[in-house]
């Protein structure tokens, strides 16, 4: 049978064009690198701020809603490592204060192995644990918790090798 008018030619394109955005959205790329090809970085995937056991980090500022922010520290393999975070979620911080981010934060080893990912839950005992399946660098990435202003703001984080939040809040 041969098609006679082209228009009818142009459907499976449409088809399969709609098709393969639709595959690329649902198999694709996580928000991070979305948000990483899109220029969101606040501090560069090269350009991590060392963070140091027990001792929370600067405050951070997630001033968009494409920023990243880029945390780094070394594991050794077998070790437990806690990540805690203080945000709008923590108990610490006061509920009318609405200069505190809502976020959520990713690790992996420099190689790309995911190690957790997880959103703040903040709460005075919660953390994200996990065991260090190998010695080296883990990065943790920090980004809104969503896109509107309530998600917006500053944060801390930190990270033990025993199961006690920091102190000096």
């Amino acid at each position: 049978m041969r098609i006679t008018n082209k228009k009818y030619l142009f459907i499976p394109f449409l088809f399969l064009t709609v098709l393969f955005l639709f595959s690329a959205c649902l198999l694709g790329d996580d928000i991070e690198t979305i948000r990483e090809r899109a220029g969101g970085s606040n501090n560069g995937p090269n350009n991590y701020t060392q963070l140091a056991s027990s001792i929370w980090s600067a405050e951070g500022n997630l001033s968009n809603f494409n920023s990243i922010n880029y945390y780094t520290f070394n594991v050794v393999q077998g070790y437990y490592y806690y990540v805690f975070i203080k945000d709008s979620r923590s108990n610490s911080v006061d509920a009318y204060d609405t200069s505190w981010a809502s976020i959520r934060h990713a690790a992996e080893y420099e190689n790309g192995d995911q190690t957790y990912a997880a959103t703040s839950s903040g709460y005075s005992s919660s953390y994200v644990q996990f065991i260090a399946n190998r010695s080296g660098r883990v990065i943790i990435k920090v980004y809104p918790m969503g896109n509107n202003d309530n998600y917006l703001g500053r944060y801390r984080i930190a990270y033990t090798t025993v199961i006690y939040r920091p102190g000096n809040e």
